[in-house]
């Protein structure tokens, strides 16, 4: 950008293969800036690179060139991104028309005359050229893609020579009645003679009182004003709107009483773009005039950029108003920011609903947070957009379930991966939902996903088998492109599905295991398949996994108390390789009577880390299972010295805490710390009470460094007693 600035043509053409795409402050590409300059020789450098980008106000770079009269630059770009519309579906041509630049006009009515959808009368009216409209009148009465008629592009653009003679052939068709002419002219007299045509729009949406405001005539918008006050053109401006726009202040205070008492003077400054009356004003940034607008909708709506961040400015983490508006719901302000910011990624991260997103956009928090609206209007400008890793709004709404969102996005974002901040794994929407159990979103991303994997070979089946989502496995054994990618044997498929007639027909196959370790048999056992692990038991009963794990584990896990019936004479007893038992399992996850069953065979064992099931318990939390386990395994310690007291202290469980104490209380690991001490570090208030009374005593020194070091008032207050 700095060699654009600068117009060093040589080594743009070195470094915009490498930094194109880039954008200043103000939103400019160097394309952008090169056409504003009017440095032809790198806006042809450029184009290959930075061609049909477009600013926040939907302008491209051969756009800004008509605007700017630069023939040679127009020259230059329009090859390039000729026919391209802004938000307001105006193309280059129109820019140039507006401005009054007819050469430039001329060589875009070559290139552009049918996007535009203009007639040579129609450039000829917008440029002000009676003579050359004059040779053209057999064009009259067609309309451009916008529906305007010549006559109106030629009052929207003040050429009143073209009005004066185009009214007389295209009245009629564009609408304009003799009201509307005398006031466009500022004839008094005649607008009060024609008031019977009160009330009437032309092609444009604009009425007789509109256009006297437009055009600055006092006298006529005191004629008009009882009769069309209130009313209001195809874009929703009314008359007082016109008057702000083009500075006829006196006008403008006249309708503003009748069309606009709400507005403040903060509304009608950020509607104008007068940044100096906008600072003067920022206090009333919170009202709302009567339709429910704020100053900041009103500038988003005008195009002034400037003042929308001076009314909610963008943070030192890059958060835009327009995200911020998404982040409340606020689908009003919504949009009418997104022409101005939408494309925008914040600089931090933030986490909403449990999933992080990194340097993300307004879209994915909106989507993050199940805002239905909100996707539905921003998917359109940021849709397919992924934030540092890759992570799309469709991922975070698969992961939680959203399923109206991710039928909005999967058009758009259907097939994006993800990778981790490491660079792996390679996730996608259909893995997520499946790992996460939600049926109805696999069922939306089958089509666009089925049979993608995970970099570690892994598709949403095994995904979703592994976790035990039984409804979504079946949706996905269903899929050609899941069946394709898998090299699961018949057998697996029917074990998976609970089909036990299948399962019957291909025991043949028995003992074979998946890419990733598995046996029929663990899957059947997964989903609570009991009459399919029945089938299997013989052939496949205490086979082990690549991890070590059994059909038994799998079944605890998942809370399977018929298939852990079923599996707990041959399989009960083994330990993974991380020296985990199915009672570990069932404990961890709160399964009391999966736990009961397992108790005699596998109590007292210990992990590879020292772990027993009781400790598994209290750190997760579950007094049940804590109370189960007490009598057989309270006071062993992990390899670190770890109680099960010390893991309910760090996580806080008070109720498990109830229910060691008495055997476990005063005990230290490896490191000469009590359960207390461990409370205190995690500012565990509940758990100190509890623990204090037979801890405080022990090691004090060290208890209340740790104390001081926390800095938590009423910790200090308690150990104090």
């Amino acid at each position: 950008m700095h060699a654009t600035h600068n117009n060093h043509s040589e080594v743009v053409e070195i470094l915009a293969p490498h930094e194109h795409g880039k954008r200043s402050k103000n939103d400019r590409t160097a394309l952008m800036i090169a056409a504003e300059k009017g440095c032809a020789e790198t806006a042809s450098l450029l184009a290959p690179h930075e061609k049909g980008l477009a600013d926040s106000r939907g302008s491209t770079a051969l756009m800004i060139a008509a605007q700017q009269g630069s023939l040679e630059v127009v020259g230059a770009l329009v090859e390039h991104e000729r026919g391209l519309k802004d938000g307001s579906g105006c193309t280059a041509l129109a820019y140039a028309a507006r401005a009054g630049h007819r050469g430039v006009a001329e060589l875009l009515m070559a290139h552009e005359k049918d996007a535009a959808g203009w007639t040579v009368l129609m450039c000829a009216a917008a440029l002000g050229d009676t003579d050359l409209a004059s040779r053209h009148l057999g064009e009259k009465g067609q309309r451009d893609r916008r529906g305007l008629t010549a006559l109106v592009l030629a009052a929207q653009n003040g050429r009143g020579e073209a009005v004066e003679l185009l009214v007389k052939h295209e009245g009629g068709a564009s609408g304009w009645t003799g009201l509307i002419h005398s006031a466009y002219l500022g004839d008094a007299g005649a607008a009060r003679s024609s008031l019977h045509e009160k009330g009437r729009q032309d092609d444009a949406g604009m009425t007789a009182l509109m256009w006297a405001a437009h055009q600055g005539h006092k006298r006529a918008v005191k004629i008009l004003l009882e009769h069309e006050k209130g009313m209001r053109d195809k874009d929703g401006n009314t008359a007082f709107m016109y008057a702000l726009r083009n500075k006829h202040t006196d006008i403008a205070a006249l309708l503003h009483e009748h069309e606009a008492p709400s507005w403040t003077p903060l509304m009608c400054a950020s509607f104008t773009g007068d940044i100096e009356a906008v600072r003067m004003h920022l206090s009333d940034k919170d009202k709302k005039n009567s339709e429910g607008d704020t100053a900041l909708i009103i500038a988003a709506r005008a195009g002034h950029e400037a003042i929308v961040e001076l009314l909610d400015p963008t943070d030192k983490d890059g958060v835009t108003a327009l995200m911020r508006a998404a982040d409340r719901n606020d689908l009003a302000t919504v949009r009418e920011l997104a022409p101005l910011q939408a494309g925008r990624r914040m600089s931090g991260d933030v986490t909403i609903n449990g999933w992080t997103i990194y340097s993300g956009t307004a879209l994915m928090r909106a989507a993050a947070r199940d805002y239905i609206e909100v996707v539905r209007l921003l998917v359109k400008k940021e849709g397919g957009m992924q934030d540092m890793y890759g992570q799309s709004a469709l991922m975070s709404t698969a992961r939680n379930g959203y399923s109206d969102c991710v039928r909005l996005l999967v058009e758009k974002e259907g097939g994006m991966k993800k990778s981790d901040m490491w660079g792996n794994y390679e996730q996608t929407a259909l893995v997520l939902a499946a790992q996460n159990g939600h049926s109805k979103c696999v069922r939306l991303l089958l089509e666009k996903e089925g049979g993608m994997k995970t970099s570690n070979g892994w598709s949403a089946l095994i995904w979703a088998t592994r976790n035990g989502h039984t409804d979504c496995a079946r949706l996905l054994c269903k899929h050609k492109g899941e069946r394709d990618v898998s090299d699961w044997t018949d057998l697996m498929y029917a074990a998976c599905i609970g089909n036990a007639n299948a399962v019957r027909n291909n025991l043949q196959k028995a003992r074979i295991k998946s890419s990733d370790g598995r046996t029929a048999l663990m899957l059947a056992a997964q989903n609570g398949h009991t009459d399919c692990a029945r089938l299997l038991l013989e052939k496949e009963g205490g086979v082990k996994g690549s991890d070590g794990r059994t059909a038994l584990m799998s079944a605890a896990e998942h809370d399977y108390l018929e298939c852990v019936k079923l599996l707990l004479e041959k399989e009960g007893g083994i330990q993974s390789n991380d020296g985990l038992t199915a009672l570990m399992y069932a404990a961890e996850k709160g399964y009391l009577e999966c736990a009961e069953l397992l108790l005699e065979k596998e109590s007292g064992v210990q992990n590879s880390c020292g772990q027993t099931a009781l400790m598994r318990a209290a750190a997760r939390g579950y007094p049940e299972c804590v109370k189960l386990l007490l009598e057989k395994e309270g006071g062993i310690q992990s390899n670190d010295g770890l109680t099960a007291l010390m893991y309910a202290a760090l996580n806080g469980h008070p109720d498990c805490i109830e229910l060691l104490l008495e055997k476990e209380g005063g005990m230290k690991d490896s490191g000469d710390q009590t359960a207390l001490m461990k409370a205190v570090r995690n500012n565990q208030v509940e758990c100190v009470k509890l623990l204090a009374e037979r801890e405080r005593g022990i090691n004090r020194d060290k208890l209340l460094n740790i104390a001081i070091e926390m800095g938590n008032g009423e910790i200090m207050a308690i150990l104090s007693k």
